[in-house]
């Protein structure tokens, strides 16, 4: 009964945050437009090194697969901090 209690009030406590009620953009336009850029241009590098690892052998489908992975990482996270400064 107490964690229920407890974890109630923290969870009342959470919702009346400033960022429950409408925030505004923490970041000027510019540097969302900049995270957005870099977000589309990861996932261009890892469709692109992707559609070169099938032209050739297994070993090199295998690497060129391990920077698409590295790519499609690198870009979600500037989608994340977009989403969540910027949206």
């Amino acid at each position: 009964m107490k964690k229920l209690l407890c974890g109630l009030a923290i969870a009342v406590m959470m919702t009346g945050s400033g960022f429950a009620i409408g925030h505004s953009k923490a970041i000027d336009e510019d540097q969302c437009d900049f995270l957005l850029k870099k977000a589309k241009a990861w996932i261009s590098s890892s469709e692109s090194e992707n559609a070169m690892g099938y032209v050739g052998t297994k070993l090199m489908n295998e690497k060129n697969a391990e920077f698409a992975i590295k790519d499609i990482k690198k870009a979600h996270y500037y989608a994340v901090t977009w989403s969540a400064l910027c949206d």
